[in-house]
């Protein structure tokens, strides 16, 4: 009789339950349809698969959550069925009667061997961290919601209660079980974050939300997710969800808006979660050998295939910020004009030419820089001639240098997470994101080919340490120095004569190097000497003089390196990595170069992470990080065991904070947000004028013009040009905003000149007769 009974609720808990599941599932999605007013060609379908492919990994992590919780009560089961049976449960949570979903849990996991007192007891953990997890998430919009549910006055004394009260309790509940619970969380934390993320990638495939407060829209959905989650009215607080949403997004949407993108979003996350399921359940019973390669692989190299994840969204995202900027107009003649129209002449057999950016003249690129690898990108322009090449190229190679980031950390450390951690934290590393964003700079590569190149020099694999020492110095003359002390550091840690002997050749040939374009190729291409010894005029004026006065003024060195802005551009570098660096100082051996370039400059820009002034820095004080860390392993093993948390909490910190990326503190989002409204009609007028024509411009738009012989920067070269082009909209115009408007109307009145085509602050101007203006 009991094994009948037991057969009878083996059926009624299966597949007639799961389809019950399925129609109420068909009868949410079709009540929620009928607002939707926009047809499908209106939706981003980018955006849309991104929003479920973040849905997805919520799932994923989800169910991965469920599955440590099993395994830490001493029950092994595969990820594999313990996500199928979640996701049975899951989807029967909405039969209406809130029990389903805890009955199918209980009774599918004791089938497996686990006591059903075990199985609630684990359901009752996966509630506290999905709890604990969704609240930390929701924290940073507490403060959007408190400003406007209650008065000023109150605000700030509920923020420090509702702060105290979730950060006491994750920290009560951490204690318990330090290493295991910080998982958990961490997984939790990550889940929703996820949640989140596909939430807002789903409401902007068809309402646009400013990217400007990214992380308050991110922060704000988990909060409505956990409003939801504590309601018990309804199945996972389907409506209080989305009345919590559509509260929030009206203060930056109408109303209707915001209530259709609550809705919007939860149909999408129910489909989402209908595909896990299927996708699941056929993974489940699959029996190809294939998906059994794939499971092995995956299980071996996860870390490989999150750190390729990481780098293409890397790739993705600053392709198409960097991008913006240049179609914006937020992309300039400098630095990125000078540098396009270096390779573009190169392309045309003027090697390594440009016009003179202070002057008129058409000069070698050598009288500024030895950055010698824009000649080796030049070939690329016969296959898309554009700045935007330029950009593509540095955004990928400089994703790459995660990749080697991590090879270093798992060579040295032989922990393939934590060095997934150390690539992940250059990916977001303030310095790098700045340096990437801000046009373009050979050096900027010099971070990852540095990388590359110690990588090598580790692995003894001396050709490629050779080609990537090569490739970083061929990216600005002073990398030589740096590359000279990697023939010191060869000589130095090597035993065998010839190894040695090696080490010397590269010291001695690099130096050498670096001498020959510092005292002798730049001086002579520029008709004087370097131009950047005018920011170390209070040590000479020649690189011998700057020298020596360095070596004999030992107590004016460490007055100015003592600075309020030396001790804050430190700071800004090294707190991203917790500091690590300082715990192995061996390794800023090879910033020093760098450091004092920046540190003993008059020049306040070399000592800013905004431009790339820090590049050749960045690859040394994440070595020294990694080695640091193997100290930390050798020396302090409990420490080492909360190391990856540490590295986690400092680098998402100093994003925050320091970095500029979409939900920082102080995002630099302005070519999505404030994009320029004529930007296809100014486009294609310049587009227009012909390359044979000289060209003086405002420098907002001299990147759009490099392509030529001869382009000039306003004020310079208007008597020379045959065509002046103005975008009167830019702040730092020179010499002012203001005197450049003032300009133009001269110009007009001037008869030598005729308006090619004028709209709003886009002015182009063309000589009617060949006339200099006196």
């Amino acid at each position: 009789m009991g094994d009948k009974i037991l057969t009878l609720l083996k059926l009624s808990l299966g597949w007639p339950i799961t389809l019950l599941a399925f129609f109420f599932i068909a009868k949410l999605i079709s009540d929620k349809t009928s607002v939707f007013s926009f047809h499908l060609t209106d939706i981003n379908i980018l955006f849309l698969l991104l929003g479920i492919a973040c849905f997805f990994a919520y799932f994923l992590l989800r169910a991965l959550l469920w599955q440590k919780i099993i395994l830490s009560k001493n029950y092994p089961i595969a990820y594999k069925e313990a996500t199928f049976l979640w996701s049975i449960s899951e989807i029967r949570r909405f039969i209406p009667g809130n029990i389903w979903s805890f009955a199918t849990r209980i009774f599918l996991f004791s089938e497996k061997n686990i006591p059903k007192k075990t199985v609630v007891f684990a359901m009752v953990q996966e509630a506290q961290n999905a709890v604990l997890g969704c609240a930390l998430f929701s924290l940073f919009s507490l403060s959007f919601l408190f400003y406007n549910l209650f008065p000023m006055y109150l605000v700030t004394p509920l923020l420090f209660i509702s702060y105290s009260i979730l950060i006491f309790t994750a920290a009560f509940y951490i204690y318990k079980n330090p290493t295991l619970h910080l998982r958990y969380l961490s997984i939790s934390f990550s889940a929703f974050f996820f949640f989140s993320l596909g939430t807002y990638f789903t409401i902007i495939s068809a309402v646009a939300l400013s990217p400007y407060y990214f992380l308050t829209f991110l922060s704000f959905f988990s909060l409505s997710y956990f409003a939801g989650y504590l309601s018990l009215i309804t199945p996972m607080g389907l409506g209080v969800r989305e009345g919590v949403m559509t509260f929030g997004l009206a203060r930056f949407i109408p109303l209707e808006l915001a209530g259709f993108a609550a809705i919007y979003a939860r149909v999408v996350l129910i489909f989402t979660e209908l595909l896990f399921f299927f996708f699941i359940r056929t993974w489940r019973f699959a029996k190809h050998p294939l998906v059994t390669r794939l499971e092995r692989f995956t299980s071996l190299y996860w870390r490989e295939i999150m750190l390729a994840l990481a780098i293409g969204i890397y790739i993705a995202y600053f392709t198409a910020a960097t991008f913006a900027r240049y179609d914006n107009f937020y992309a300039g003649r400098f630095d990125l004009g000078n540098m396009s129209q270096t390779v573009w002449n190169t392309s045309q057999n003027r090697v390594f030419q440009l016009t003179d950016p202070d002057g008129t003249e058409v000069i070698s690129r050598l009288a500024f820089h030895a950055d010698f690898f824009l000649i080796f990108l030049s070939p690329l322009y016969k296959l898309w001639s554009t700045p935007k090449l330029l950009l593509l190229v540095q955004t990928v190679l400089l994703g790459g240098g995660a990749y080697f980031v991590y090879q270093l950390a798992a060579h040295i450390l032989k922990n393939k997470t934590l060095s997934l951690l150390f690539a992940l934290s250059f990916l977001l590393y303030p310095a790098v994101a700045f340096a990437n964003l801000y046009d373009f700079h050979s050096v900027t590569l010099a971070s990852t080919f540095l990388l590359g190149a110690f990588y090598f020099l580790l692995k003894e694999k001396y050709l490629f340490f050779i080609l990537f020492s090569f490739l970083a110095g061929s990216t600005k003359e002073n990398i030589w120095v740096i590359v000279s002390l990697f023939g010191l550091y060869i000589f130095y840690k090597q035993t065998t004569v010839q190894k040695r002997m090696f080490g010397l050749v590269v010291f001695f040939t690099c130096a050498l190097v670096f001498y020959y374009l510092v005292w002798h190729a730049i001086p002579d291409a520029r008709g004087g000497s370097h131009f950047a010894l005018s920011y170390y005029s209070d040590f000479g004026e020649t690189p011998t003089s700057v020298l020596k006065n360095l070596l004999l003024s030992p107590q004016k060195i460490l007055g100015t390196i003592l600075q309020h802005d030396r001790i804050g551009y430190i700071y800004q570098l090294f707190s991203p990595l917790g500091f690590l660096p300082l715990l192995s100082p061996f390794f800023l051996i090879f910033t020093l170069p760098d450091f004092f370039i920046s540190f003993l400059s008059n020049n306040a820009q070399l000592r800013q992470i905004y431009y790339h002034y820090s590049a050749a820095i960045t690859p040394f004080l994440f070595i020294g990080s990694i080695f640091a860390a193997q100290k930390i392993k050798k020396s302090y093993p409990l420490f080492f065991r909360y190391l990856p948390f540490y590295l986690v909490f400092t680098t998402l910190w100093a994003a925050y904070f320091i970095g500029p990326l979409p939900g920082a503190k102080n995002p630099n989002t302005i070519m999505f947000t404030e994009p320029q409204i004529n930007k296809d009609i100014i486009t294609t007028h310049l587009s227009q004028i012909h390359k044979n024509k000289s060209v003086a411009a405002t420098n907002n738009i001299g990147s759009h013009l490099s392509h030529r012989q001869k382009i000039y920067t306003i004020p310079l070269g208007i008597a020379e040009a045959d065509v002046l082009v103005f975008l009167l909209n830019d702040p730092f115009a020179q010499p002012s905003l203001e005197a450049q408007k003032t300009l133009v109307e001269e110009l007009k009145k001037d008869t030598r000149y005729k308006i090619m085509y004028e709209k709003d602050d886009f002015i182009i101007l063309e000589k009617s007769i060949s006339l200099a203006i006196p």
